[in-house]
């Protein structure tokens, strides 16, 4: 994924861009969504706009510009959110567009005239590239998991496998209690 400005700067030059005080709320608001990756890489999550290098703001123009988490492992959870989202509406457009086409022609073969027209060739090209646009975002999710993993600290891996082993402790010992009748 393209870095954006925020993200190519110096951890100690992170921050606001410069003159930030003085603009009007229109031009802040493009300052600062040029400054994260441009508004058209923002994604509307509910009520925010989740940019790619973990910054936010609200859906409301003048409402709170929130810049990525100073917190590497947090941030990189909010880049691993932005990657799914992108995945699942890469994932969602290919599979409408599939079903769209089938159901139009489907709908052709049994038509008794023959005569309908059968969908542009272009259809199918740009069925391809959805396909292609999806597994782009599917490999783009497994480096931000990758990212995120060796970002947590060697502690929080080990609490974590602990968890899970004693959650798998726990289940296999309610089965066998659950196995216990009268």
């Amino acid at each position: 994924m393209q870095k954006t400005t925020w993200e190519e700067l110096p951890v100690e030059e992170r921050g606001l861009p410069n003159g930030w005080q003085n603009m009007s709320p229109e031009a802040r608001l493009a300052a600062w969504e040029a400054y994260h990756g441009g508004g058209w890489r923002g994604l509307l999550i509910g009520t925010w706009v989740l940019f790619p290098d973990g910054a936010q703001r609200e859906r409301d123009p003048n409402g709170t510009l929130m810049p990525p988490p100073a917190d590497e492992e947090e941030r990189l959870r909010l880049v691993l959110q932005y990657c799914e989202e992108q995945q699942r509406r890469a994932r969602d457009a290919f599979i409408n567009l599939k079903e769209r086409l089938t159901h139009q022609v489907n709908g052709n073969v049994r038509q008794q005239q023959g005569i309908a027209i059968p969908p542009d060739e272009t259809e199918l090209e740009r069925l391809h590239n959805l396909r292609r646009h999806a597994a782009t975002w599917a490999t783009e999710v497994a480096e931000a998991r990758e990212r995120l993993l060796a970002a947590k600290p060697d502690w929080k891996v080990k609490q974590e496998a602990l968890a899970a082993e004693y959650k798998q402790k726990n289940e296999a010992f309610l089965d066998r209690l659950n196995a216990i009748r009268l």
